[in-house]
């Protein structure tokens, strides 16, 4: 499977999360950041249909501002979900204390979409990964939402950063745990 930056060696993240376009430079690509504030709210719930939906959103807001882009363009969304509910970004300490509890020993799906503009044309994907929390205590709790990393995460948590000792396993792709869904996007254009 080819490299992503030898089919996009340069693209524009319509997003401005620091781990979408850490995953993009890692794979070669050199990114412009330049995200497009779209509103979230969605009524599907399928999450996978959900994820990409919010991905093709964010993408067509992209375009209604910039028509006409020199470079292709990526957008994309993940959620959280467990037993059918979505775990969205906690408002405040004490929300992400009560997504954690519920994540404890639990195994939970986090699903990726993926949208992009390129050549003239828009295709679109989504993948998810099975994520299984450790039992945590009060304390590893608390000690994890001491750092902050919480905020602005699906579910409440980052998995490439010290959330990843909040972690048991994850089965799939990590990158889509991470927020971009790297391998789907390599098969789709390899």
């Amino acid at each position: 499977m080819i490299r992503l930056s030898e089919r996009f060696p340069e693209m524009i993240l319509a997003s401005q999360s620091p781990a979408r376009r850490s995953i993009l430079e890692k794979e070669g690509v050199k990114v412009t950041v330049m995200a497009t504030g779209t509103d979230e709210a969605c009524t599907i719930t399928d999450p996978v249909e959900r994820v990409r939906h919010l991905a093709l959103r964010k993408l067509h807001t992209f375009l209604s501002l910039h028509p006409s882009p020199s470079l292709p363009v990526l957008a994309s969304d993940t959620l959280v979900s467990l037993d059918g509910n979505f775990l969205g970004k906690a408002k405040d300490w004490s929300a992400a204390e009560s997504q954690l509890t519920l994540l404890s020993g639990r195994r939970h799906m986090v699903e990726s979409g993926w949208a992009l503009y390129h050549d003239g044309m828009i295709e679109s994907g989504a993948d998810v990964a099975y994520v299984t929390f450790r039992e945590l205590t009060e304390a590893d709790i608390r000690r994890y939402l001491d750092t902050d990393e919480w905020k602005g995460a699906a579910g409440s948590y980052r998995i490439q950063g010290s959330g990843a000792f909040l972690v048991r396993s994850v089965k799939g792709d990590k990158d889509t745990v991470i927020g971009l869904p790297l391998f789907a996007l390599r098969a789709a254009f390899s």
